[in-house]
């Protein structure tokens, strides 16, 4: 069973991430693209990234806009599963 994360191990974590918001037990971030086809191509490569560790965050698109949101579904909370797609994730924005 996955291990949750305490409220201290949590901020701890987010340091590293301070363009990321933390929403009640979820890691969000919300997105603007160039177009559609921008946006779409980044939720492609998220999807990739959460195949690869079997770890799906919940991402919303409105046209150019796209919210993404990290949690982890069972026990619901935060995990270091989700820091550790996060870091992917927000690897893949930055280049």
């Amino acid at each position: 069973m996955t291990r949750l994360l305490s409220k201290e191990q949590i901020l701890a974590e987010m340091q590293e991430f301070p363009h990321w918001e933390l929403k009640k037990n979820a890691i969000c971030k919300d997105l603007l693209f160039k177009d559609f086809g921008e946006a779409i191509q980044f939720i492609n490569a998220v999807s990739l990234l959460a195949e690869e560790h079997n770890h799906h965050p919940d991402m919303c698109i409105r046209f150019n806009r796209v919210n993404i949101s990290m949690t982890t579904k069972n026990p619901r909370g935060i995990s270091q599963k989700d820091f550790k797609l996060l870091k992917k994730i927000d690897h893949f924005i930055k280049t």
